[in-house]
């Protein structure tokens, strides 16, 4: 497919930044919402890397967009939410269920058959 490197790099770098702010905000889970939870937040490595890859996410999705139609770049995007399912089982031992294995499963045939068609 033409772009894929394109696409697969922002896919990871999105994927990769929600995981790693989540591992950076796991610490305020009970903090109040407030200015010094903003504070602490940005106080963490790994919010403000998360917060860097994603930005250079949006970077690599302004040339997507200049090159690509809309609505087929947003479908492509919709497998980050997969690859978020599989860093996120991996790095912050969240649950697999067949649920979300079938979802998941159903996203990729989606794509699949839209690229397809």
């Amino acid at each position: 497919m033409k772009g894929f490197p394109l696409f697969s790099l922002a896919i990871f770098l999105w994927a990769s930044s929600q995981v790693l702010i989540k591992i950076g905000l796991a610490k305020l889970a009970n903090e109040p919402f407030s200015l010094k939870f903003f504070i602490k937040a940005l106080s963490s490595h790994f919010v403000l890397i998360g917060l860097f890859f994603s930005g250079v996410g949006v970077l690599f999705w302004l040339m997507i967009l200049s090159r690509y139609d809309l609505a087929f770049s947003n479908l492509l995007v919709c497998l980050t939410y997969v690859l978020i399912m599989i860093i996120s089982a991996i790095f912050l031992h969240e649950s697999f269920s067949f649920f979300k294995i079938f979802g998941a499963t159903l996203i990729i045939a989606g794509v699949f058959f839209v690229l397809k068609g």
